[in-house]
């Protein structure tokens, strides 16, 4: 049994989670942080601090994927807090070791897993999935993982995270 497995199942037992309120799966270009990445913008002599133009497409696309994937459950959007699962799988998680005996080496150039749920946290708030994303409680078991099907994409699991539980 893996560590998510057993995990899963401890929580199980304690009887936290009650049922998989939402799921998808998806590729994305990039897993885009939206930390670190404003940009001084000019509008004649006033200066403001704005989100480059790639960024701000990334997120309406994302929101647009889980929006449409939202809508085939026809549901309102979750106003209760939630439990949110998120799986970042890279392309390239692994870099080539400097020597052939040695192991291969996760990258460093991947996104800080705790800037990279900006994006996806605002995207479930601007789809209706979520009415608030201040409802997230938790983030326990998001993982940045290595891509087996050679692109990148994010799987997201919005659990139940009943009242009173801590």
């Amino acid at each position: 049994m893996s560590i998510i497995e057993s995990a899963v199942e401890q929580i199980r037992q304690r009887r936290e989670v009650s049922k998989v309120l939402f799921h998808c799966s998806f590729p994305v270009d990039k897993h885009w942080s939206m930390k670190n990445k404003n940009k001084i913008r000019h509008a004649g002599a006033r200066r403001f601090i704005g989100k480059p133009q790639v960024v701000v497409n990334a997120k309406a696309r994302m929101a647009l994927l889980i929006r449409q994937e939202w809508a085939r459950l026809n549901q309102a959007p979750i106003d209760r807090p939630v439990w949110c699962i998120f799986h970042f799988f890279f392309k390239d998680f692994y870099v080539k070791p400097k020597r052939k005996s040695d192991p291969p080496r996760m990258s460093m150039t991947l996104g800080d897993q705790s800037n990279i749920y900006q994006m996806v946290e605002d995207s479930l708030q601007e789809a209706g999935v979520l009415t608030n994303d201040a409802w997230i409680c938790s983030h326990d078991l998001s993982r940045r993982l290595p891509s087996a099907n050679g692109y990148d994409y994010l799987e997201i699991f919005v659990i139940d995270y009943p009242h009173g539980t801590t």
